[in-house]
């Protein structure tokens, strides 16, 4: 519990800066620009699930094994990552958007490589570094230079790119010690493959709203959405942190131990949180003017709404993790797919009738789908009653 709380702080803190950076660029960009913004860093994350192909899951998964693979995985990341860092200096620089890319993809290595030595402060620390080196640096651009939706993408991009270089160069200094053996390759891209397929099909449920909504309703919407979509996914901070600290623990164990801790982690997963739904509940107008400007106040209820979707995602979230570990994928697979299905039907249908909330019903449904499936079918599922 106590790592739980410190990787959930550290999360909740990287948000933040997140959550300020976007405050920032909402009342600087109209909101047609702020929709462009928010499409263009879907597209921007995505590239960076592709490169990352589950390596980073796949390094904890072998690393509890006794083999290590990082230095290896760092030298394929830092290849592009500074070719295109030098194009994008010199000539180009929609190349930061490549090098970006890759940055991010390395960053979640090194992230990995914390999680499965089980140092939760190295973990944490890394996160609030990264939170203040994105939000110091795009700031600092943003008030010195005219902006616009696309460059603000670009700036994002360089400053990952640059924390991705200290990161290294950081974890060089502290620890050159590797593990003695290691998988071979094939093993260890195989086991990333499935990973990554989960991780595709995962970011398309999360992300497809917006991607369709991109193109049924105005970018006016979209920006509108997106902030909703960012609010309520700081919940997923939460649930995130449960299933990052859990995971090292759901290797090797035996299937019984397996779901007390996965059922643990749901309870807690829960409570922790119930308090920021609630106080959303009653003070989400203040935060959105606060945060945002009363252009986006007709965020509150499809806010509200991705909130209550956040709980039954917690049976999936964890129960990816649970999975991963056993190596059991054909469950997540359908489940995902299941949901993504319906999450496509629901936005075609619901969205030309309630616009936003539309797809924030749509959410609700298709997560609540994919959660409960999958805890059914891992045989996690809670028991309601008593005998």
């Amino acid at each position: 519990m106590k790592a739980t709380l410190l990787v959930t702080m550290s999360r909740l803190f990287y948000s933040g800066c997140i959550f300020l950076l976007n405050s920032f660029l909402a009342r600087h960009l109209a909101p047609s620009d702020f929709g462009t913004y928010s499409a263009a860093l879907v597209y921007l994350n995505l590239a960076a699930l592709f490169l990352i192909g589950g390596c980073n899951t796949s390094h904890i998964y072998f690393y509890k094994h006794g083999q290590d693979y990082f230095w290896r995985l760092i030298k394929i990341y830092t290849a592009p990552a500074v070719f295109f860092f030098i194009i994008g200096v010199f000539f180009w620089p929609a190349a930061f958007f490549a090098a970006g890319a890759a940055a991010i993809a390395g960053i979640s290595i090194v992230n990995a490589d914390a999680q499965a030595r089980e140092n939760h402060f190295e973990f944490s620390a890394q996160l609030c570094m990264f939170g203040l080196c994105v939000l110091g640096g795009m700031i600092a651009v943003e008030l010195l230079a005219p902006h616009g939706p696309l460059k603000s993408i670009y700036l994002y991009a360089l400053f990952c790119a640059i924390f991705y270089f200290a990161l290294i160069v950081v974890r060089r200094c502290i620890s050159r010690v590797t593990l003695p053996h290691q998988p071979t390759a094939k093993a260890f891209f195989g086991y990333g493959a499935k990973s990554l397929w989960l991780n595709v099909l995962g970011q398309i449920l999360y992300m497809g709203d917006i991607i369709l909504l991109s193109v049924m309703l105005p970018s006016e919407d979209v920006a509108i959405y997106s902030v909703a979509s960012m609010l309520a996914k700081s919940l997923w901070l939460i649930i995130d942190s449960m299933g990052l600290t859990l995971f090292p623990k759901l290797i090797n164990i035996s299937s019984f131990e397996a779901k007390h801790i996965f059922k643990k982690g749901v309870i807690q997963a829960c409570l922790l949180c119930l308090g920021p739904a609630i106080i959303f509940l009653f003070f989400g107008r203040l935060l959105l003017r606060a945060l945002y400007s009363d252009n986006y106040l007709s965020a509150y209820e499809p806010t509200l709404v991705l909130i209550v979707a956040a709980f039954p995602l917690i049976f999936y979230k964890l129960g990816s993790r649970l999975a991963a570990a056993r190596e059991d994928w054909r469950a997540v697979y359908i489940s995902l797919g299941i949901s993504i299905l319906a999450n496509i039907v629901l936005n075609l249908l619901l969205v030309p009738i309630f616009g936003i909330i539309g797809s924030a019903l749509a959410s609700l449904l298709s997560y609540s789908m994919c959660g409960l499936y999958l805890a059914w079918s891992l045989g996690v599922m809670p028991k309601v009653g008593y005998k």
